[in-house]
């Protein structure tokens, strides 16, 4: 369905279409990120989204996955951020950064937890799809990162686990207006299918150590 200023918002049981705490993000932890070279303009039309994550990504699982497709995906969209971030809880809903590509010195970093409440990345929690093309500031004015650094629209697609709960989300933020076609929005659902299977495994590891020791 579309909500105010033209934003889509798909719930739990649509299908993806064809065509943090008040104040926002905040607490900076140390971790290794990547960075793009500073740029304002938004991409050529015509973006190749699913070939350009796939060729990012194709070799590489785990913690590499997470910052080779957050990477590839702010490459392709022009965005000032891209993140994977996983959901600690969802009353109230908190959500842990796994990976970020950030540019512009956007105060996002790897291990960061954050409330999601006051944020644009509120909207995601119980949806699948999020998109607000523009006007995120204007939403969203106690989220100091996304004001202070002009970061009006978002996009958000959920990850979900095998049993179709809800285990996080790739988030991507831009100052210039994020507009999708149906084919890019299918290859998002397609790379967040995939993060999803990804924590899964990870999760899977971290317990099978747990029972071991």
């Amino acid at each position: 369905m579309h909500g105010v200023g033209g934003d889509a918002v798909a719930g739990h049981a649509s299908r993806i279409p064809r065509r943090a705490r008040h104040g926002g993000y905040h607490r900076p932890l140390s971790a290794l990120r990547p960075k793009l070279a500073e740029s304002s303009d938004p991409p050529a039309a015509g973006r190749d989204l699913l070939r350009a994550i796939a060729a990012g990504t194709a070799t590489v699982t785990g913690e590499a996955f997470f910052r080779s497709l957050t990477r590839h995906l702010a490459e392709a969209l022009g965005a000032e951020v891209a993140f994977v971030a996983e959901l600690l809880g969802e009353d109230p809903a908190r959500s842990r950064v796994l990976a970020v590509t950030e540019r512009g010195g956007v105060e996002l970093r790897e291990g960061e937890e954050f409330d999601c409440a006051g944020t644009p990345c509120s909207l995601i929690i119980g949806r699948d799809l999020v998109t607000i093309p523009e006007g995120v500031c204007r939403r969203f004015p106690d989220d100091a990162v996304t004001v202070r650094h002009g970061l009006d629209s978002y996009l958000a697609v959920a990850m979900r686990g095998t049993d179709g709960g809800q285990i996080g989300y790739i988030g991507v933020q831009a100052r210039h207006r994020l507009d999708l076609d149906d084919d890019e929005r299918a290859a998002l659902s397609i790379f967040a299918a995939r993060a999803a299977a990804e924590i899964e495994r990870r999760r899977h590891e971290i317990a099978l150590r747990a029972r071991q020791a």
